[in-house]
């Protein structure tokens, strides 16, 4: 039954009384936690849930709600289950937070302003809930917000995205208000992990009352043009671990205000100390950038794209940290030429802690028409063999070009089943000359123990030269499982919801 689908399981359950009254079908139904999004749902369950509560409790760890808009009378059963005292749950998910928390909230309008006149039944139940450790929230509103103010302490990992919080509830919105320093204070002594977006923060503020001495790993994208202080968040989370930050940018050149925050974090830091544990950073080029970090960082990991015209940034990026590791995508093979920005810039001092090199060069429409491949490869094995890497992983991305420019001579289509013998061969010969290439640059580089070319096609990668907010964004709040979770629901009601307990001796 370990690896059997729900419907099956559900199914023997139905069949065999040992597996319905004991623990072990319950615990497979339950192992992956419940998804609900109608109220019909939330009366089901709890009604699965109480015919046993001792024996089924113990297995539900993880909840998510979403949608909202639930009827009162799934609203009262759902505050029943969250206040059982045999729950122990450990993952709370809300989809639609701010529909799922007014739902059983009577609101009445006076002069065209919204208020309540009651209480607020599902903040009140989950206020309750202190075994919670991890939380995740998105299209958080009022509601939501009044909740994370008040949620039981203890939090291990929180991920938040908030709806708009350049206006709040119809009013311009103070960027402290969203600042996840002061939004999360009561969770300082436990919270390892913070990811979300659509947080913000007042750039000239630098130190904050609250520490954080667990906090290794935050990944948030704010919703202003603005970034926060280096500085303030080196007091915040000082042992922090991991950093991911981006931030909307009005304009990329515009470098007096970039170069400003830059030297500004800068002399922060030189005045208070940075990082000593931060291991990982980051970022696209700008956001990286302004950060101005004064600390060694083992790995940097480049968003977007890096052209001609910021090839500077990451310089001054690869100076600051003197990074082992470097994930960045190149625009523009022409970079890697014999005076090109790419060749300079691997052929400098700062490249020389490098060992682990992974870059994504995306050639541009017009250069299929001037050069070949065998050149292209030429140019960037000669940029890349002074630098003492271990490890190199490349990816050709011509997904730009049109297939039938000379860049792709070397590149036939795959040969797929069915296709002429012919077609095969010709793949079969691009896979050697990817597996020649990299067999030179272990030869030009001697150190390197390790080699990957690769060819990609995907132009999804210039969109970050176009800003595409999608590429540039933290990881959108998934649902958990939703077919799984259904099918789940489906399982629990063919067994009844309990209904079978209350049956006789007879049929079994």
């Amino acid at each position: 039954m370990e690896v059997s689908s729900l419907g099956t399981i559900s199914a023997m359950m139905r069949t065999c009384r040992t597996l319905y009254q004991q623990a072990h079908g319950p615990r497979l139904l339950l192992r992956e936690g419940i998804t609900l999004s109608r109220g019909s749902d939330i009366v089901s369950l709890c009604s699965f849930m109480l015919a046993d509560p001792p024996g089924r409790f113990q297995y539900l760890h993880a909840l998510t709600l979403s949608q909202g808009n639930f009827s009162d009378v799934a609203v009262d059963a759902l505050v029943d289950l969250l206040a059982h005292p045999n729950l122990h749950l450990e993952s709370l998910v809300l989809h639609d937070a701010e529909e799922v928390l007014r739902s059983g909230v009577l609101i009445f309008e006076t002069d065209g302003y919204p208020y309540t006149v009651t209480g607020v039944p599902l903040t009140n139940a989950i206020t309750l809930l202190t075994t919670i450790r991890h939380l995740e929230m998105d299209g958080l509103e009022e509601c939501a917000y009044a909740l994370l103010e008040v949620f039981p302490s203890g939090l291990v990992s929180a991920m938040l995205t908030f709806d708009s919080p350049i206006t709040q509830w119809g009013a311009p919105a103070e960027p402290e208000d969203y600042n996840p320093i002061v939004l999360l204070a009561q969770q300082a002594d436990s919270l390892e992990v913070l990811e979300g977006a659509g947080f913000d923060a007042d750039p000239d503020r630098v130190r904050y009352d609250v520490v954080y001495p667990r906090m290794r790993r935050i990944a948030v994208r704010h919703a202003r043009p603005w970034r926060p202080a280096t500085i303030a968040y080196v007091h915040a989370f000082p042992n922090l671990e991991h950093f991911g930050l981006s931030a909307p940018h009005v304009n990329p050149f515009a470098e007096r205000a970039l170069e400003m925050r830059r030297a500004q974090n800068r002399e922060d830091q030189m005045n208070d100390g940075s990082w000593q544990r931060l291991r990982v950073i980051e970022g696209d080029v700008f956001d990286v950038y302004a950060l101005g970090l004064l600390c060694p960082v083992p790995e940097v990991r480049l968003r977007g794209v890096v052209f001609r015209y910021t090839t500077h940034y990451l310089e001054a990026i690869l100076n600051d940290v003197r990074p082992v590791t470097l994930r960045a995508t190149i625009l523009g093979g022409c970079l890697f030429g014999e005076n090109g920005e790419m060749t300079s810039l691997l052929r400098g001092p700062e490249t020389q802690c490098l060992r682990e090199l992974e870059l994504e060069v995306c050639f541009q429409p017009h250069e299929g028409e001037t050069t070949t491949v065998d050149e292209m490869m030429d140019d960037i094995r000669r940029a890349i063999a002074p630098i003492p890497l271990r490890t190199l992983r490349l990816t050709l991305n011509h997904g730009f070009l049109a297939k039938t420019t000379p860049f792709l001579d070397h590149y036939p289509l795959s040969g797929k089943l069915g296709q002429p013998l012919h077609a095969r061969r010709r793949q079969q010969k691009r896979l050697d000359l990817l597996k020649a290439y990299s067999d030179s640059f272990i030869d030009a580089i001697p150190a390197l123990e390790s080699v990957v070319v690769t060819l990609s096609n995907d132009a999804q990668a210039y969109e970050y030269m176009l800003g595409s907010d999608e590429s540039r964004s933290a990881s959108p709040l998934d649902s958990v499982g939703s077919q799984g979770q259904a099918e789940t629901l489906q399982a629990l009601a063919e067994l009844g919801f309990g209904s079978l307990q209350d049956d006789g001796g007879g049929g079994w």
